[in-house]
Parts: C-alpha cells; sequence; structure tokens
C-alpha cells in the first residue's frame, strides 16, 4: 500500500507512541520511537497489536472484534494485527488483552511522512514563509516537478552555487568545449545555456545577484538539508543571461533569449524583467515562444500604474507581489489587466557566493513574485503532462484566492495564487463518512467517524491530506486528521443529548455529512426500594 510504499523514500520523522506499561515476553522487543513535533497517538486511526505465537488467525480476528477493535489485516510472518478501535478506548482494551496474555504488545500505527511535505531545507522553517502561504506543502503531496526545463531569463544564475549546481540544465546533445555548435542550434558549446549579452558566449554566469535570486525561488536544490527549498523539487533550471550586471538588457537579448529557450525544450519561460516601453520585436518572440507550446510568466512592475512589458503582452501570464497578510505589495503595480499575484516581500533566496556568504538573501520586488507561478506552472505541468500551457495558466487563475473585491481585479487579478487548490481542483475530490452505529449515549460513549476521500477517478488521494471534522454539538477528537490510504478519522462523543451533524470537508472542494443520535442515559430503577 502506499503509506509503505512511503518509507523507501527519505523520511522526514516517525511518529508513534507505546503503550506504557506493558509487558512484554521475554526476547520480544520494540524500537524506542519518540513523538513528533505535530502529532502523536492521538492522530493514529489505527493500531498495530502483537498477538501471541500460534494463535491462529480466525482466533485472533475472533479475540479482537470480540473487544470493538475492528481487525483491517494481518502483517504477514510477524503476528501483528492492523486493528481499527470502534467506539472504544485501545490502550484500555489492549491492556485487558494484555494482562489476559491475549496479546504480547501494542501500539498507535504511526505516520510516518515522506519529505515531499516539508523539506529538510536549513532556511524552510525560518525564512520561507511565501513556500507555505502558497499551500505547497500539499502540492508536494502531487507533484514536485518533472525534467522539462524552465528557462530564467535575466542576469544568469550562479552555476556553481551548492543550491542551484545540481539543478542547472544540461544540453544533452553538446559536447563540452569542443567548438563545435554539436546540435545544430547555432549556439557553440552552450552546455548550460548562453550569455545573450555582449559576451555571446556558453557562460551564463550571473554577475548581477537578481537572476541566481529568481532561479533559487523557481527550483533550488530542495530536501538536501541545505539553504532554501525551491518551488518545482525537480525541474531544471535554464540560465539564459540577457541583462548585464547593472540589470539592463536590449530588447533584442531578451528576445533572443526567449526564441532560444523556445527552441531548445523549455516549456516555461520566467520574465522577472520589463520597461513601459512596447517592442514588437519583443512581441514577435514572445509570440513564437507561446506558438510553439510554452508558457510565458512575467513580473507585472514595481512603481507602476501600467503594466510593464513583456506583462503586458496578452500572450503572457502578468504577476503582481503580495505581503504575508496577503495584502498587495505597497510597490506592485495596478492594472486591470492583471492574472494572478503571488508573495513579493522579504522572499529569502539563493544569491551568487561570490557575493553573499552564506549566500542567501532576502528581495522584494514583483520579479520575486513571477517564478513563484512559473514554478507552480511546472509542478501542475508534471502532473498533467499532456495539458496545454493555456490549461495550466486557467487552472492558475481559476483557484487563485480572491483577497481583493470578488473576481478579476487591479491589485492582485484572480487572486493570489493557491498551489493546494489548483490540485485539488484538478483532482476533484470526493468524500463519503461513515460510522459503524448511528447512536450513542451522552458521556459514556463514542463512535468512530471515518472518511473515505477519492480524487475523480476513484482512486485514494495521497496520504498527508488534511480532513476538517465540524459538528454541531460534542466534541470531535482530532478535529482534523491527515488521509492514509484514503482514509481520516476521529471520535465522536458529546456531553449533551440530541442529534449531532458532523460534516467533514476538504478545504471547498468536497464535503460530507453524517448524522449521529446522542441518546441520553440510562435511567437505573431499584424496583424493591417502592414494594410490590
Amino acid at each position: 500500500m502506499k503509506r509503505y510504499v512511503a518509507l523507501c523514500l527519505a523520511i522526514l520523522w516517525c511518529v508513534s507512541g507505546l503503550l506504557g506499561g506493558a509487558s512484554r515476553a521475554e526476547g520480544d522487543t520494540v524500537p524506542s520511537i519518540e513523538a513528533g513535533p505535530a502529532e502523536g497517538a492521538a492522530a493514529s486511526t489505527t493500531w498495530l497489536v502483537r498477538v501471541r505465537e500460534g494463535m491462529a488467525p480466525e482466533r485472533a480476528r475472533q479475540v479482537l472484534a470480540g473487544e470493538g477493535l475492528t481487525p483491517l489485516r494481518e502483517i504477514p510472518r510477524i503476528h501483528v494485527w492492523v486493528v481499527r478501535p470502534e467506539g472504544v478506548s485501545a490502550q484500555g482494551v489492549a491492556a485487558e488483552l494484555l494482562e489476559r496474555g491475549e496479546i504480547l504488545w501494542a501500539e498507535p500505527n504511526g505516520i510516518y511522512r515522506i519529505a515531499a511535505v516539508h523539506p529538510n531545507d536549513a532556511y524552510y522553517w525560518s525564512n520561507q514563509w511565501n513556500v507555505r502561504l502558497i499551500g505547497l506543502p500539499d502540492a508536494w503531496l502531487f507533484s514536485r516537478g518533472d525534467s522539462r526545463p524552465v528557462a530564467i531569463v535575466d542576469t544568469g544564475a550562479d552555476l556553481y552555487h551548492p543550491d542551484l549546481a545540481s539543478k542547472i540544465w544540461r544540453n544533452a546533445d553538446e559536447i563540452p568545449a569542443n567548438g563545435l555548435d554539436d546540435d545544430g542550434n547555432g549556439y557553440v558549446d552552450d552546455i548550460v545555456g548562453w550569455d545573450f549579452t555582449s559576451f555571446q558566449d556558453p557562460y551564463p554566469q550571473d554577475d548581477n545577484g537578481h537572476g541566481t535570486h529568481v532561479a533559487g525561488i523557481v527550483g533550488a536544490a530542495t530536501d538536501n538539508a541545505e539553504g532554501i527549498a525551491g518551488v518545482s523539487w525537480f525541474s531544471p533550471i535554464m540560465p539564459l543571461k540577457a541583462l548585464w550586471y547593472d540589470g539592463t538588457g536590449s530588447w533584442a537579448d531578451i528576445a533572443e533569449a526567449v526564441i532560444y529557450a523556445a527552441d531548445n525544450g523549455a516549456h516555461i519561460i520566467n520574465l522577472s524583467l520589463g520597461a513601459p516601453y512596447y517592442s514588437a520585436t519583443l512581441h514577435d518572440a514572445v509570440q513564437y515562444a507561446y506558438g510553439r507550446g510554452c508558457l510565458l510568466v512575467a513580473a507585472a512592475g514595481n512603481y507602476c500604474t501600467s503594466l510593464f512589458y513583456p506583462a503586458a503582452y496578452p500572450e503572457v501570464m502578468a504577476v503582481a507581489a503580495t505581503m504575508p497578510n496577503d495584502e498587495r505589495a505597497d510597490f506592485s503595480c495596478r492594472d486591470a489587466r492583471l492574472d494572478v499575484a503571488a508573495p513579493g516581500v522579504n522572499i529569502y533566496s539563493t544569491y551568487p557566493t561570490s557575493m553573499r556568504y552564506p549566500p542567501y538573501t532576502g528581495m522584494n520586488g514583483t520579479s520575486m513574485a513571477s517564478p513563484h507561478v512559473a514554478g507552480l506552472a511546472a509542478l501542475l505541468w508534471a502532473y498533467h503532462p499532456n495539458a496545454t500551457a493555456a490549461q495550466i495558466a486557467q487552472t492558475i487563475t481559476s483557484t487563485a484566492k480572491d483577497i481583493y473585491p470578488w473576481g478579476r481585479d487591479a491589485n492582485t487579478g484572480w487572486g493570489r495564487i493557491d498551489a493546494a487548490a489548483a490540485f485539488l481542483a484538478t483532482i476533484a475530490p470526493h468524500i463519503a463518512l461513515s460510522a459503524p452505529q448511528s447512536s450513542i449515549r451522552v458521556q459514556t460513549e463514542a463512535v468512530r467517524i471515518t472518511a473515505y476521500v477519492t480524487d475523480g477517478s476513484g482512486q485514494p488521494v495521497p496520504d498527508g491530506l488534511t480532513v476538517a471534522f465540524t459538528s454541531n454539538i460534542g466534541t470531535l477528537d482530532p478535529p482534523s486528521a491527515e488521509t492514509q490510504d484514503g482514509e481520516a478519522s476521529t471520535l465522536f462523543s458529546s456531553e449533551r443529548f440530541g442529534e449531532a451533524v458532523i460534516t467533514a470537508s476538504l478545504s471547498s472542494y468536497a464535503s460530507d455529512t453524517i448524522r449521529i443520535y446522542v441518546k441520553p442515559k440510562r435511567k437505573i430503577f431499584f424496583p424493591h426500594l417502592f414494594g410490590p
């Protein structure tokens, strides 16, 4: 099953707990596993029970089911059963079975996370507020990019940066340093991109810092215990230097870089640059790349009252900048033609090793917002490889968080991008709630409520998606739970009697409701006290 396949991947943390005070047969040992920072035994919807040696499977099922532990399956050869408590305290039942000698030990079925949820990069938790705000931890459950490169038309990139060197695109059709144009694309020895400024050479090394910063946002090496996490883990970066050391560049150089990107395998082109002037040459290059199926993303512009070009071209997605509170950044261009917005204030990313140590820094600008969109597009395209650029753009705009007046507006376009929502919208999730009984007694009983979550094709959703539970009366423990093999559960009890309406929801994309009647306590009569 998927949960166990995930163990073969890099594990971020392990959550589990052991039944306190349980004695074990001599020679039976269970490794000590400490609870993680976010979850513990309370989050477990199933338990693991080790039955005594020689107990037949039929007998094990009978014993477990008789105590309110529904047997789900036996793990082969180690006599451990996966069980689900049905309205009972698993710890209490386990203690009783342990005392009777029916089992050797029991423990909550701890949750293992693959590193796709929260990477281990050094500055991820402390500096990258932007990554979590736009829902990337959930989006990474679905996709982490693919081998198709994202072109960064900018000041180049630091080709030796520890968080970028392994992510730089390699032209497999070119033989290094032989002085020949092996692939016939018009550029000699273009192994890692090209410098389109007056140098005109195959060495797009960043001498400004801007391009390195942008490249890190899109696709810094992620989960490598160093630096930052890029939006797209696996997408190579194609550095195309079209701007000088001072951050300026000509229309001709930028146009040629765009055409190079389209001709050499880039499916996404990020343009964190702009000016208030229209260029027919640059527009022709943009139209050429768009016609080749590329998605072009550009910064809206800073301190301007009208979109900069190339963001103003209709073939390009125009991106505004937002702050941690989801307000538009005060420098971000206002224009009714904006498509979306993304974080653009104090964005922490890579910086050239020759200019700063450690080689990371925070920067502001719509230049920083645009690569968030380019990275998200890479994630979506990897998940839907046959989609068109227009379909990817539509998914991003239609699932953006509408943070200003309803609909498209001049502050943030259709809203601030939401990576988690973009994937949930594409999988069309469905929730079905189930409970083993339709009524419980007030204060004295509880019932397990299970949400079965599938995608549009009926397959279980990835592990780790959060299902929220709400009820008009009573207590839900926990109030939210993560999916495991397409299931998420909570335990319902109530101090009041009446009809409980319990709802499970996956963001705003799927929900279901179940009703549980909470009956009053039983009344105890003593007829002999009152005579015949």
